[in-house]
């Protein structure tokens, strides 16, 4: 693994690196000698030796792999809130900018130019920048739009950094490895605020029909919801994993106990949301697997944990009533909430057909189009939940086109990619992306507030357009042509 994280072979003959070798040993050296010189006390005489060590692997990690950011960033995108340095700051902020000053480093220290920024979807994202941007002059919240915009553009120079760096399918696996093991961290903090009722930083309660008070748990993220994606999207890459790559028996097995974990922290969000964007994206998994004894061991196993949870735990009740109250549009406060805010954007679209009431003024623009049915116990909600509504209101028939023909590309881009792939991970990786996808859509639906600020969709995009050149090479690592250095 550490050979993938600090790679030897690439580049050992580059002139930066041997550079780089004659600053660092003797600096390495003078440490250990001053550390046994001056400390008679022989543990902390290690400590030189020891920050001799992370300077060496800082150096590699800089200057030699850009890969090991990506890990970072990845494993920031699950600690939301737990990952909260100050003033708004967090792991992945730190990552992201960190990674993308060891990507200019890396490029104009070692003169890369193996570094490609086209890819088929920029123009529709730069188009729904751009267009987002034209409507901010009518907007009545310009502020908060301006900061969606910059968060977006941040997002597609990480959707970049993914693409150009993430090139091996071994880097595909370490990354989902990454997932899977922060998808089971943020399950067990799931668990322990749902049964202690212990909210550390977020108590979401309902009541269920008994009027007992449920505790939604949202792990190390603010919202139940966004949390239940996070999980969904690490399941459905583990099961890609497990039906179609060639990982191991022993792999697939702990990445199957660790689903497990993560299919219970998924149901601790009580996320209806969540809940039918994974069914969905189930059903779309298992079209892709011709061995139909696995399609009957994943769904008994499912619905054997189910009934468990039903039948044996005392939140059987509330898991039945949160699964009925989908089907029962009018019934649940929620729900009918959803289906009055849309209506509510209808109008605001008939108003504004074209262009839209104006980027990020749906928030603004929603007491004066009100529907008066509208429960009353839920006038916080100001953001709609559905991205269909959100899009034709707010940017009109223009900002639902950009973005229809931005996700039609990727759909047909992704599914090219699988028929093309020569690698079984490099496959496994491509169909996780596509039932991602899909099932990211359906979320979108009942959840529209996550687009297009939801890290892990960047992420698959990055895995799309990173895999889509290298799957086809035929190389047996799944790699592109090797960096190239100029002389």
């Amino acid at each position: 693994m550490f050979s993938e994280l600090f790679p030897l072979k690439e580049y050992n003959n580059s002139h930066a690196e041997k550079t780089g070798y004659k600053l660092l040993l003797p600096l390495f050296l003078a440490e250990i000698a001053i550390g046994y010189l001056y400390f008679l006390d022989p543990l902390l005489g290690i400590l030189p030796f020891l920050l001799g060590i992370i300077a060496y692997l800082f150096f590699r990690a800089v200057f030699v792999s850009p890969f090991f950011w990506a890990l970072l960033m990845v494993l920031g995108t699950g600690l939301e809130h737990w990952g909260q340095i100050g003033g708004g700051l967090t792991l992945f902020h730190l990552a992201w900018g960190l990674g993308i000053g060891s990507a200019f480093v890396f490029i104009l220290y070692r003169h890369y130019v193996g570094i490609r920024f086209s890819t088929p979807i920029n123009k529709y994202v730069f188009l729904y920048i751009g267009f987002a941007l034209f409507t901010l002059i009518w907007s009545p919240n310009k502020e908060s739009g301006f900061i969606y915009l910059l968060t977006t553009l941040a997002l597609f120079f990480f959707f970049l950094y993914i693409k150009n760096f993430v090139i091996k399918d071994s880097h595909y696996k370490y990354i989902v490895y990454v997932l899977i093991g922060i998808s089971v961290f943020i399950s067990i903090i799931a668990f322990y605020q749902l049964l202690t009722f212990d909210p550390w930083h977020i108590a979401q309660a309902v009541q269920s029909e008994s009027d007992e008070k449920i505790l939604r748990a949202a792990g190390t993220f603010q919202d139940p919801n966004v949390a239940a994606t996070y999980l969904m999207v690490a399941l459905l890459f583990s099961f890609s994993m497990v039906f179609y790559s060639n990982i191991g028996k022993m792999p697939k097995v702990i990445i199957l106990g660790a689903s497990l974990i993560s299919f219970g922290g998924l149901i601790a969000t009580f996320s209806r949301t969540g809940w039918v964007a994974f069914t969905v994206g189930i059903f779309m998994l298992v079209l892709f697997q011709k061995n139909k004894k696995n399609i009957i061991y994943l769904f008994a196993a499912i619905l054997v944990f189910m009934f468990i949870l039903v039948f044996f735990t005392k939140y059987g009740e509330f898991i039945t009533q949160r699964v009925v109250t989908i089907f029962d549009i009018m019934g649940d406060i929620s729900v009918r909430t959803r289906v009055f805010m849309a209506v509510s954007g209808i109008w605001m679209f008939l108003d504004y057909p074209i262009f839209g009431i104006g980027y990020r003024a749906f928030p603004v623009m929603y007491d004066y189009y009100m529907h008066p049915l509208t429960p009353q116990i839920i006038l916080y909600m100001k953001e709609s939940h559905t991205l269909l509504i959100t899009l034709i209101a707010e940017m009109g028939i223009i900002g639902v086109s950009i973005v229809f023909l931005w996700f039609r590309r990727v759909f047909i881009d992704n599914f090219a990619n699988i028929r093309k792939s020569v690698t079984p991970i490099g496959r496994a990786i491509q169909i996780g992306c596509f039932v991602n996808f899909v099932a990211l859509n359906i979320n979108f639906f009942f959840y529209g507030s996550l687009f297009p600020h939801f890290d892990l969709i960047w992420l698959i995009f990055g895995f799309i357009y990173g895999n889509s050149v290298t799957s086809a090479s035929g190389d047996t690592e799944s790699t592109p042509a090797a960096p190239r250095l100029s002389n």
